[in-house]
């Protein structure tokens, strides 16, 4: 076995620094994650990525583009860091991903400090937007 890049299938994170890396087995599926550095004057800042990762039968499947670990596009500004996961029951429909991750962003309530640790549940499959 040799490890395999995993490169950046979001324009906006391509050529940008991975680090942080964490991953997890939900059901017959994995998930892998991961944060990126800040490019330059992009508003997101730092960001975490969220990609489910298959296997063909002999190899890594990386084909499937990685979505923002934030769910919701006004959690994305700012820095998030130090992605985490945990599996769990979605009571009666099946499984979950349980993420959990600082947020740096102040993007939660009013007179909030800095830092946040933020969890969050998503349903799998995974439902990808546009």
């Amino acid at each position: 076995m040799t490890g395999v890049d995993v490169p950046a299938g979001v324009a906006s994170a391509v050529g940008l620094t991975q680090d942080q890396p964490n991953a997890i087995r939900v059901a017959n599926q994995v998930f892998l994650a991961w944060r990126t550095g800040a490019g330059l004057g992009d508003p997101q800042a730092e960001e975490l990525w969220l990609k489910e990762v298959r296997w063909n039968g002999s190899m890594l499947d990386l084909g499937l583009i990685e979505l923002p670990m934030p769910r919701s596009s006004e959690h994305r500004r700012g820095d998030q860091r130090l992605p985490s996961f945990a599996a769990g029951p979605l009571v009666p429909l099946g499984q979950q991903l349980v993420t959990a991750f600082d947020d740096l962003g102040r993007n939660f309530p009013q007179g909030k400090g800095n830092a946040d640790v933020i969890v969050e549940a998503i349903p799998i499959p995974l439902i990808r937007f546009p």
